[in-house]
């Protein structure tokens, strides 16, 4: 006892120090994380997955697996961003489709008062034909026309009935009711 620097060690037995030495060991390499994948579960570490409906852990999966599973959720979120600026997108395009439905009920509006003056003016018009006359003004009450100019083109074509005839019979869309009586009491000729 008297003798400096020596020290006794308990006794193990015969394999007591190397079992002991190889769990140290074993040790630190699971705490340095490099027996993940030999030992399996054990050295797994838990991945946390961000969704819209919370975190989610991704216990139990290999390094691949959770891999996939990350690049999902990026493309998630890409999408997410895309359809977003899209239907931003989506609301500026319809808002512009309205205003042009507006303008083309507009300019559609103009395009039938240019056709109703054109229809009036050729029915006035004395070097014309009287057959084309005739057409014009039955074009005129189809667009809507009426008043003076209805009531000129109805006496014109109870003047000359055999044209009005020929007429609703060449267009049935231009005969008039008030003209039934020269087709044979019906409007269908």
């Amino acid at each position: 006892m008297g003798e400096i620097g020596t020290v006794t060690l308990p006794y193990l037995g015969t394999m007591g120090w190397p079992v002991l030495v190889v769990l140290v060991i074993v040790a630190h390499l699971i705490l340095a994380g490099l027996l993940r994948k030999p030992l399996g579960k054990i050295g797994r570490h838990v991945r946390r997955l961000k969704t819209p409906f919370g975190e989610v852990e991704l216990k139990d999966m290999d390094e691949s697996s959770a891999a996939i599973a990350l690049r999902l959720d990026e493309t998630r979120r890409a999408l997410t961003e895309r359809s977003d600026s899209n239907a931003e997108k989506i609301g500026a395009n319809s808002q512009r489709i309205s205003e042009m439905d507006g303008r083309l009920a507009d300019i559609e509006e103009i395009m039938r008062g240019m056709r109703m003056d054109q229809q009036k003016s050729m029915f006035f018009t004395d070097n014309v034909p009287l057959e084309e006359r005739i057409f014009a003004g039955l074009s005129y009450i189809q667009l809507g026309g009426n008043h003076r100019t209805k009531e000129a083109v109805i006496r014109c074509c109870r003047e000359n009935p055999a044209l009005y005839r020929m007429a609703a019979k060449s267009s049935p869309r231009l005969a008039v009711d008030a003209l039934a009586d020269l087709t044979g009491g019906t409007r269908d000729v």
